[in-house]
């Protein structure tokens, strides 16, 4: 092992910086008899509407800009002049790297557009091509900034185009260009009011010791307790942080201001007099830019929704933030804010309706910036990350200023809302009050973390936000019922952004202390001196913990009277440089205030009672220093693949806080060559893994979903050598997008090459095309009510002619698309019975004919509203299987899975059902329940389809299925059971904290330990997670396809051998499955298929369930198919002589052949040599066994070749007939002994 260490030292200045908001709204719903999946997105679909964080009232519409607000008693009417400007399809924003293309375009639109000649892909030739009309600068340029990174910001335009332009053409064009940073959407950011918190009380206990203290407010509300019907006090925030031990250090300052970015601010407000900032180098009224900063009259802030100097709150958010914040304390009116001597400065980038766009909320924070202030609040957000913002934000962060984001109110991840991730903001949960029982709140002496607070690694703290009593803007109310309004002048609301403007308050106070920070600082006190209320340490759901003023300001006047060195680890990256070696890069900062001692660093295996991996010395770093480390070391030495890095093991270094000094470490598998491809598509549904083109290897195949505009246009089809490069005749164009439904590939025609369909949605298709990407004629297929939903395609020989047909929802047809008889299922067409699951087919009662199972509801002729849901059967002719449909009370929306559970030797259906909870059936071949089941899954309304292995190899196959927690805060579970119902050991596994879930993540089980036993591997959004028999994580899992923010994989994984080096490959799909208009940053935004390669060599590559449904014709049957066996040599009633007679049989199957045994006259003669080659996705085997006529008696005699395969299904060949000639000679006959088995 060896090491490389180099030091760079950074220069910081003072102050602060951090964090912001977002609302995630999109979720799947599957809506009554139509099984219809909707997505609930505000807005257009094509502008993503993020959200102020305040929950309203259930049944609330909030009233357009140019109606009147209705609060309680009063109604406001709003000017149209102030309603937020409505976004221009043909904007775009773009950052250019020099000034050299700024000034051709300028000079181009000045020239008419058309004097100035220019290259296709120059940037002028773009903005010709597409209508460009006008360009203005994003930022107005102050006169007095002078400093690099300010004017770097300069060059950041909007250029708009004419009308109907495909932005995101345009965005590709820009972006492709040499001249260009960025290029995106002006996006949409709004307010969203969300669902109200209804509270059903219990007693306060006050569990926060008060010292004895002078610095007690005489604001009223600050001492009074159920104002509006609770029984706590009705500013308890304050109280639960401890501000009152906090004001005795600090009060604050007027020389620290706070940007509100937000809705404007009612400076009128009794309870705010003297807090709001005014610009003192501006005149007002005079027409003039006096402080040459590009604003006219900005005396009080500006409002960047309407650019002009208006700054009032009409809506309500901005004024209740600023409140929070810094309400004039003291006054012996009303409320208290944190910061009693707190000056707040309005910039209204949000607009009356709670409406902003990107360009405006960039422009506010860069005027807080160069206008003084030190800290900006941004209780807002989007699904939608602006590199606009991202820069704005940046910037800031370069100036010291602090950046406050609330974290959303969807009750999911916080990586998927922007700028709450944004890695240079502080990012802020919501706290609910003490033995509080709610619909967001638990009852617990300590308060709790609210329900519909967002969650995850990038939570750093949180604070009181649920019912906050804070100042109402004159004539407002954000609910619009009236019942949040308290004595007039104040409002309570509930959400992560009155939880954003607690932490404001309290920076605010950090930097009253004169203390010399930065940023990173600022975070570093406020995270160290929080109360620990979760798991120790940092944890997803609470960050480090609750904020707590007066240890925040006792931790800074420590650190002013004593300087502390603080180091920090950030790991780089880990590099596998073969199988055997991985290579560790890792950063060790001093973000202290004072120099640091030299120490050491140790990495361990697992933990500190691991075997140590590597060690090496750490020198001493002056603060704001930093040293780069470089680790190789052995993989053949280790027992896992998990490690911790451990920084200053003996506490030789005077440090903050410790808890930033260990860093656990999993190595993930390493990506497989040539993967992902170069797309910047989403893949959303499962892979299929295939050989189309007869080359030996197999290719895969995916569909995508929006990547252009409109929302579900310009999707494909791909497909994929083994190497990532792109099949020829690749992609196929389609309409609508593949979401959850995965592609079927088979050799539907007879002509030795395979065939794919696919289903779409919005509009509903299925299409066909050969494997040359050539479409199929007679094909896409549109169904009568192409608004349905079909969960997936499936292939099967339903009419025993030999040939699959093709099955998709209640549709079934011919390879050349003619209708196979009996379907559509008669019940179907008229919307009596609706198909809602994907299809389970095999013969399950050995007659010679298939049965088919899915997730149905059936609804009386009379009644179309009430329906009996269960799984139905019906034959391939049609008709309906008898002892079907078994009712389940509950929807079956999961494709069914077909196997032998029980070890009866007969096909059982396995099926999950949902409701409030969900439960796991088991049915006999009759519709009989087998012993043992039903068995219940709890937290979800939604699962994985099950799927039916024998994951710990004793011959008898497991039922695995997973729960999908739809916008909870509970984790997602894996359940294995055996045939009788009893969990198998060490299951349920939790799969982490299940993010917003928007479809339904399928399993698979494959052996890719290499141990003989199979792993279940199944993708939980943000990443690919695997477990072997016994629930234990497996080594190299989870596994990411890339950037943490912003991303997920979606559908079902496929295990195979891809580049036939007999290790297993893991594909996945990833991008954003929220992303529906392509908001996110490609460079952000994994979006493509990724591959993984195991180290582990299998002499038996070949798994049960390693795709979606089992297998590529999606049939969900564990391995039912038995071997198809004949016999070649000899022909039926032939006559053989000789001596001995070479027996020849050819066995086809999709598994592994296990065993052969050649039966002579039913007795077992031997078993033969084998031999197995690969024909598509089948094996053939050609078995052979020498028989020893002379042992023979002459006459008739029978062969039957008999067929196991390694799952234990059995397969005969018909019984061939034959007559050995009769010998002659003196002998006569002779009799021949045959040995019995």
């Amino acid at each position: 092992m060896e090491g490389t260490v180099e030091i760079k030292k950074t220069i910081s200045r003072t102050k602060t910086f951090v964090g912001v908001t977002a609302l995630m709204t999109g979720v799947f719903s599957f809506i009554g008899a139509l099984a219809l999946v909707l997505l609930a997105i505000p807005d257009e679909l094509e502008n993503y509407t993020p959200s102020v964080v305040t929950p309203n009232p259930p049944n609330v519409v909030q009233l357009p800009c140019t109606e009147k607000v209705i609060a309680g008693d009063y109604s406001v009417p709003i000017p149209t002049t102030h309603c937020p400007k409505q976004i221009d399809s043909g904007e775009l924003i773009v950052k250019f790297k020099s000034d050299r293309p700024i000034m051709e375009l300028q000079k181009y639109l000045r020239s008419r557009h058309g004097l100035v000649s220019a290259l296709p892909n120059s940037i002028i030739g773009i903005g010709r091509r597409n209508g460009i009309k006008k360009m203005m600068p994003v930022f107005s340029k102050d006169a007095r900034t002078k400093s690099a990174a300010r004017l770097a910001l300069d060059r950041t335009y909007k250029l708009t185009f004419q009308r109907g332009v495909n932005i995101q053409n345009l965005i590709s064009q820009f972006s492709q260009s040499a001249d260009v940073i960025f290029a995106e959407k002006n996006f949409e950011y709004s307010i969203a009011i969300e669902e109200n918190i209804r509270q059903n009380v219990a007693s306060l206990e006050k569990n926060v010791p008060i010292d004895d203290v002078t610095w007690v407010p005489d604001d009223p509300m600050y001492h009074s307790i159920g104002s509006w019907g609770q029984s706590y006090d009705d500013q308890w925030g304050l109280k639960r942080i401890d501000a009152e031990n906090a004001w005795q250090l600090s009060t604050g300052t007027q020389d620290v201001v706070v940007a509100v970015i937000d809705t404007g601010t009612d400076i009128t407000h009794p309870d705010l007099a003297g807090r709001a900032w005014v610009n003192s180098d501006e005149r007002p009224g005079n027409g003039i830019d006096d402080d040459d900063n590009g604003f006219i009259d900005d005396v009080r802030g500006w409002n960047f929704a309407t650019n002009d100097a208006e700054i009032i709150d009409r809506h309500g958010h901005g004024t209740h933030v600023a409140g929070i914040i810094g309400a004039t304390t003291s006054n012996d009116l009303g409320i208290a804010g944190l910061g009693w001597d707190t000056t707040f400065m309005t910039l209204k980038g949000l607009g009356d309706n709670g409406g902003g766009f990107s360009e405006g909320l960039a422009q506010s924070i860069l005027y807080a910036v160069d206008n003084g202030a030190d800290i900006i609040n941004m209780s807002w957000g989007s699904l939608a990350r602006s590199q606009l913002i991202s820069d704005a934000i940046a910037y800031a962060h370069s100036q010291n200023v602090v950046s406050v984001a609330a974290a959303g109110n969807s009750g999911g991840s916080v990586t998927m809302f922007y700028p709450a991730s944004d890695p240079s903001v502080i990012t802020v949960g919501a706290w609910c009050p003490s033995n509080v029982t709610s619909a967001y709140c638990h009852s617990n002496p300590e308060g709790s973390r609210a329900a519909f607070s967002n969650f995850g690694e990038k939570i750093d703290v949180v604070a009181p936000g649920v019912d906050i009593l804070s100042l109402r803007a004159a004539g407002t109310d954000m609910y619009k019922t009236g019942s949040q309004i308290v004595q007039n002048q104040f409002y309570r609301s509930s959400g992560t952004s009155m939880a954003a403007p607690h932490v404001s308050g309290l920076v605010s106070l950090l930097l009253s202390l004169n203390l010399r920070t930065n940023p990173e600082q600022v975070k570093l006190i406020i995270d160290a001196a929080a109360e620990d209320v979760g798991g120790e340490g940092k944890d997803p759901e609470h960050g480090w913990g609750l904020i707590h003023a007066a240890s925040t300001l006792r931790l800074a006047n420590q650190i002013q009277a004593t300087p502390k060195a603080e180091l920090i680890l950030q790991e780089e990256r880990i590099d596998w440089m073969d199988e055997n070696n991985a290579q560790l890069r890792f950063q060790v900062r001093n973000i202290g205030w004072s120099q640091s001692q030299a120490t050491f660093y140790k990495l361990y295996s697992d933990s500190t009672s691991g075997l140590v991996v590597a060690e090496g010395s750490v020198p001493s770093l002056p603060p704001m220093a930093s040293a780069n480390f470089t680790i190789s070391f052995a993989l053949t030495q280790v027992p896992t693949l998990r490690f911790l890095l451990d920084l200053d093991p003996d506490n030789n270094v005077t440090e903050i806080e410790k808890r930033n000094n260990q860093l656990f470490i999993a190595v993930s598998l390493p990506k497989l060559t040539g993967w992902p491809p170069d797309t910047n598509y989403n893949f959303t549904s499962p892979l299929v893994a295939a050989d189309i083109d007869n080359d030996g290897t197999k290719e895969i195949i995916a569909g995508t979903m929006s990547s252009q505009e409109p929302v579900f246009s310009g999707n494909r089809v791909f497909a994929w050598h083994r190497d990532g490069r792109s099949v020829t005749g690749w992609p196929a164009p389609i309409d609508g997008y593949v979401f959850d439904t995965e592609p079927a590939v088979g050799d539907t025609d007879h002509d030795g090459r395979q065939e794919i369909y696919v289903v779409t949605s919005s509009p509903t298709r299925i299409y066909a095309w050969f494997a040359d990407g050539t479409p199929i004629p007679g094909w896409p297929k549109i169904p009568r009510l192409d608004y349905l939903k079909i969960e997936g395609v499936a292939l099967a020989d339903i009419d025993s002619d030999g040939d699959q047909e093709i099955l998709a929802g209640p549709w079934a047809w011919h390879s050349d698309g003619s209708l196979v008889s009996g379907w559509p299922l008669p019940d179907a067409q008229y919307g009596e019975i609706s198909v809602l699951s994907p299809w389970a087919i095999d013969d399950i009662d050995d007659d010679g004919q298939v049965e088919l199972f899915a997730g149905a509801i059936e609804y009386p002729p009379s009644n179309l509203i009430n329906g009996v849901a269960g799984v139905y059967a019906w034959r391939g002719d049609g008709t309906r299987v008898p002892g079907w449909p078994v009712a389940t009370d509950r929807v079956v929306y999961a494709a069914p899975a077909i196997g032998d559970i029980d070890g009866d030797g007969l096909f059982d259906i396995v099926a999950v059902s949902h409701g409030e909870a969900g439960l796991v059936h088991a049915w006999h071949a009759d519709g009989s329940t087998i012993a043992g089941w039903p068995q219940s899954i709890t937290g979800t309304s939604m699962s994985s389809p099950p799927i039916i292995a024998d994951i710990d190899n004793d011959s008898s196959p497991e039922v695995i299925v997973s729960n999908v927690p739809s916008g909870q805060t509970i984790a997602a579970e894996v359940y294995t059971w055996r045939g009788n119902g009893m969990l198998a050991q060490g299951w349920p596994v939790a799969a982490g904290i299940s993010k917003t879930t928007l479809g339904v993540d399928k399993l698979v089980a494959a052996d890719i330990a290499g141990d003989d036993k199979l792993e279940i591997v199944g993708p939980f959004n943000e990443g690919l997670f695997a477990w072997d028999h016994l629930g234990a994580s497996v080594p190299g899992f989870p596994l990411y396809t890339g950037a943490v923010d912003f991303t997920s994989v979606t559908g079902s994984p496929v295990i195979v051998d891809l580049n036939g080096d007999r290790k297993q490959d893991i594909l996945i799909g990833g991008g954003s499955p929220i992303n529906w208009n392509n908001s996110l940053p490609p460079n952000l935004l994994p979006r493509s298929v990724h591959a993984w390669t195991s180290f582990k060599v299998h002499e038996n590559a070949d798994e049960p369930w390693v795709t979606s449904h089992h297998d590529n014709q999606r049939t969900g049957r564990f391995d039912s198919q038995r071997p198809v066996v004949s016999v070649s040599n000899p022909s039926a009633n032939t006559s053989v002589s000789g001596s001995t007679l070479t027996i020849t049989a050819i066995i086809i199957d999709t598994s592994v052949i296990r065993s052969v045994q050649f039966l002579m006259d039913g007795t077992n003669v031997g078993s033969g040599t084998l031999t197995c080659s690969k024909i598509l996705d089948n094996k053939r085997c050609l078995a052979q066994f020498t028989l020893n006529l002379n042992s023979l008696e002459s006459g008739n005699h029978s062969i039957v070749v008999r067929a196991t395969d390694v799952y234990g299904n059995i397969g005969r060949s018909p019984v061939v007939s034959f007559q050995k000639a009769s010998i002659t000679g003196g002998g006569g006959r002779i009799p021949i002994p045959i040995e019995v088995e």
